[in-house]
């Protein structure tokens, strides 16, 4: 489904938003992929842990502002406090999901399915 979707597997993509969108650009320097530095529209939030069984549940937008505060390199300028506006709407317009993944090589089709409720 590479047509229909892009997927980032970057471990410091930047989330930005704009005209109260919000979009994603990968790491340059991504390990896992060949992504192109290419803006992106943000769909879903991912955020993984290894485990057994292949389970994944949508998370509320308290649980998924958490997630995205702990996650966020913190600013040199700024304070967490003072980003904590922008993660607030992304945390609110993003749908956030966590994903306890095994080594399934189905992962990503289980991804897309709860993502787009196929």
């Amino acid at each position: 489904f590479k047509e229909d979707v892009e997927i980032l597997t970057d471990l410091k993509p930047l989330l930005f938003v704009n005209d109260d969108k919000v979009y994603v650009y990968p790491t340059p320097f991504s390990e896992i992929n060949s992504n192109k530095l290419n803006l992106n529209k943000l769909k879903a939030i991912v955020y993984l842990t290894r485990g057994v069984n292949d389970v994944i549940k949508q998370i509320d937008v308290t649980s998924s502002l958490k997630l995205l505060q702990s996650n966020t390199v913190k600013p040199v300028n700024k304070t967490l406090k003072e980003l904590k506006p922008t993660l607030e709407k992304i945390a609110n317009q993003v749908d956030a999901y966590e994903y306890c993944v095994s080594l399934n090589k189905k992962a990503p089709l289980i991804v897309k399915k709860a993502i787009y409720n196929e």
